[in-house]
């Protein structure tokens, strides 16, 4: 054989193995926290190199995933995979055998691996054919006991005249203008079938502590009015942030996003009384009948303050699984809020019959989990689980039995077996021995047949892209931190949408994702340079 010809073929075959573990030479590295999003990732033009152990035919990206030594698990989301796809875990050197593999289907897939005794992790990506993907890093670097002292305070409606003049006696913390004109129960709208304006004020006090309200719900019957709309946000009363709107027919619901995203609501926090929130309606009144002319409003708090003993798990969470530390993270510090309701022709004063400690429904993957929490009852015959796909019409999923009168505290979990595919509500009904009846918060959740939005990079720098599993139209909007909407030029591709935030200011955004003029999801995006 030809000398210079052998030489060749050997530097060949020496470049080609060279390039062959160019991957494992030359990982993509990762460290945490804080977390780590990578779009726009491929296999294409990488060679077949993934450790013959778990190696499948095809093309492999390897990423080096480095953390403190206080790690106890990691949480890696794959985003919208183009093909099928084999994830492996390796520990200390990319060619180990695996702590862990499993084949996963094209789409978007939430996993998490429990770790010990290294700061050194491989994860591998290992297909049979191109794919394109995104995939995001997070981890639970701190786990401990806390004792967290309460710090809620009294949060509660305040009666001390600020809401003069009255709507009604038995409701000394709320009044309610039409057109200017201060209301009381009875209410006079004239002239019927015309529009106008109707303003509802309601008043709180929370004088030690920190506990704010966050949510306000509206229900108007649609036998006494029509037209009913209302502005999209509205700035924050006592702090940076501001109030979105979602509406479902007659249901109108406001939730306080505050500038930081730190889930608090619409207070300073600085103890105080004659805490007024105002919310402004343009309606057709066509009745006077205080039957249907009655609005029921609900309110919900952040549940800021309350006090927590047990594990506190802390790190970070890769966007796509923003809950990844689980329910040993200290959730219940700053768990559901206080509930607070009435019906503003009701009799009464206002005071539900139990002190809702909190009210939650959380979407599994065929299933909903419904648990509320009582600080005490009142004469509580029975609560009834309701559910509806539409904010209109309920139907009853269960009926719990309630504690009658207590003042310690009660905790009530359910389950909604069959849950409707799509956004659904529920509410709770809470009956009295007397057979009086008051509702809680409303809670949205949404079942996914199959995977639904995903938003990447947060925070983003040049692009955010919006992406649908679904073949469902969307629109979506952005507002600024004082909820004005604010123009984008975005890019339309069928399921995907890239909006350009090269020219916007630094700060928190909040984008809208909307199907059907029905809001789908909403999510506070930060843009970084």
């Amino acid at each position: 054989m030809n000398k210079h010809f052998t030489l060749s073929l050997l530097a060949i075959l020496f470049s080609l193995a060279l390039f062959a573990q160019s991957n494992c030479n030359n990982p993509t590295q990762v460290t945490l926290c804080p977390d780590v999003y990578l779009s726009q990732q491929t296999n294409a033009n990488m060679l077949d190199d993934a450790p013959a152990s778990f190696n499948i035919a095809g093309e492999d990206v390897v990423y080096q995933i480095n953390v403190p030594a206080s790690t106890t698990r990691l949480h890696i989301s794959v985003v919208n995979a183009s093909g099928p796809y084999k994830g492996s875990l390796l520990k200390n050197s990319c060619t180990n055998s695996p702590l862990t593999s499993s084949t996963n289907l094209a789409g978007s897939r939430n996993n998490t691996y429990n770790i010990s005794g290294s700061t050194t992790y491989f994860y591998w990506i290992d297909a049979a054919s191109t794919i394109t993907y995104g995939i995001a890093f997070g981890a639970d670097t701190f786990s401990g006991n806390v004792n967290i002292p309460n710090t809620k305070g009294n949060l509660k409606f305040d009666t001390t005249n600020c809401a003069w003049p009255f709507f009604n006696t038995t409701k000394p913390f709320f009044n309610v203008s039409y057109n200017g004109i201060y209301q009381m129960n009875p209410m006079t709208l004239s002239p019927l079938g015309q529009q106008g304006t109707m303003c509802m004020s309601t008043f709180f006090q929370n004088t030690t502590g920190i506990e704010a309200i966050k949510q306000f719900t509206f229900k108007f019957d649609s036998l006494g009015y029509l037209n009913l709309n209302c502005i999209d946000s509205i700035p924050g009363f006592y702090t940076a942030g501001y109030w979105i709107k979602s509406q479902v027919g007659n249901l109108i619901t406001y939730d306080f996003k505050d500038s930081l995203h730190t889930g608090k609501g619409d207070f300073s926090g600085v103890p105080n009384t004659c805490l007024k929130y105002k919310f402004c309606f343009n309606i057709t009144p066509i009745s006077n009948n205080p039957a249907i002319t009655n609005v029921i409003m609900t309110m919900l708090s952040d549940g800021k303050g309350a006090g927590y003993i047990g594990p506190l798990v802390g790190g970070c969470c890769p966007g796509p699984n923003p809950n990844c530390h689980g329910s040993g993270s200290g959730g219940g510090a700053a768990s559901g809020g206080t509930g607070f309701g009435f019906g503003i022709s009701d009799p009464g004063n206002g005071s539900l019959p139990i002190e809702l400690v909190d009210f939650h429904a959380t979407a599994k993957s065929e299933t909903v989990d419904l648990s509320w929490e009582t600080a005490s009852e009142t004469n509580n015959d029975f609560f009834t689980i309701e559910r509806s796909t539409e904010g209109q019409v309920w139907e009853k999923i269960k009926t719990i039995k309630g504690a009658g009168n207590t003042s310690t505290e009660k905790r009530y979990t359910s389950t909604d077996l069959q849950p409707k595919v799509g956004i659904s509500y529920y509410r709770l009904k809470q009956t009295d021995f007397n057979g009086n009846f008051s509702y809680s918060i409303i809670r949205d959740v949404r079942i996914e047949n199959g995977s639904g939005y995903s938003i990447y990079p947060n925070p983003a720098n040049n692009e955010l892209n919006i992406v649908s599993n679904t073949q469902e139209q969307f629109s979506i909007k952005m507002l600024n931190n004082q909820g004005e909407r604010i123009n984008v030029n975005t890019i339309i591709e069928s399921n995907q949408r890239r909006i350009d935030t090269s020219l916007l200011p630094i700060g928190v955004y909040f984008l809208i994702i909307e199907e059907g003029g029905r809001i789908k999801s909403g999510k506070t995006i930060s843009v970084f340079r």
